[in-house]
């Protein structure tokens, strides 16, 4: 039976029957059960055909906006404000469902993250002074470093280089 099925919607008249369907509003399984097809030859007509995808899909989204429009005049249909109330909730969770680009939820993600690094910046300040330390000690202890008095002296008794002065200006 349900290679039957499957062979059937791959007709593309029993295809174009099924997508009129869903463009007079039926929903799929309602279709499905006016063609008497399981919901299995769908699946595979959906998974063998990208073109039937597609249109598929362009055919719930007319539907849905054809539903949305039924939104402005729906309290002409029901005497009782709920009924139209939940009615008009169904029809906008289905459109939802079905043209999510549209009528779906805007979801925004503001992430604010507040973190601490005072302990990452005290740890860094403790490796860069002990490194200082360190440092510092190794240069007093070097004998290479010892400056001697005499060239302390020539160099205080060096020559004074005057900045650059423009005679045009």
């Amino acid at each position: 039976m349900f290679e039957r099925d499957i062979a059937i919607l791959a007709i593309p008249a029993k295809n174009e029957e099924f997508l009129n369907n869903i463009f007079l509003g039926y929903s799929k399984s309602e279709s499905l059960a006016m063609m008497r097809l399981s919901p299995i030859a769908l699946d595979r007509a959906l998974e063998n055909d990208p073109v039937f995808q597609a249109r598929l899909h362009r055919a719930e989204a007319y539907h849905a906006d054809k539903m949305t429009d039924k939104l402005y005049t729906i309290h002409e249909d029901f005497e009782d404000p709920r009924m139209v109330s939940a009615v008009s909730e169904n029809i906008k969770w289905l459109a939802k469902m079905r043209k999510r680009e549209r009528y779906g939820e805007k979801l925004e993600h503001n992430i604010v993250q507040h973190i601490d690094i005072t302990v990452a910046i005290n740890d860094a300040r403790k490796r860069v002074s002990s490194f200082i330390e360190a440092n510092t000690l190794t240069m007093l202890d070097s004998p290479t470093d010892n400056i001697s008095v005499e060239q302390t002296k020539s160099i205080t008794n060096a020559p004074v280089i005057k900045p650059y002065v423009d005679p045009l200006s």
